[in-house]
């Protein structure tokens, strides 16, 4: 677990209940849970051609969001 979140706002110290039992679940039930790697290690390991469809479709689903950035 790298990092963790929750709209809640009911922070007791640093973390919400929500995300205390979700994180307890994750490590009681390891292989039960689907492991994402983060994007940017997602993004690493794309070849030219994969990165380039990538931007393709960023820009054609959210052009209101991505070019002024780009």
């Amino acid at each position: 677990i790298t990092s963790v979140s929750c709209g809640c706002d009911n922070r007791d110290l640093f973390y919400c209940a929500h995300v205390v039992a979700l994180s307890l679940y994750r490590i009681r039930h390891a292989r039960q849970v689907e492991l994402r790697l983060p994007i940017s290690e997602t993004l690493s390991q794309m070849n030219r051609d994969q990165l380039q469809k990538f931007v393709q479709y960023l820009i054609s689903a959210h052009h209101t969001e991505v070019l002024p950035t780009a």
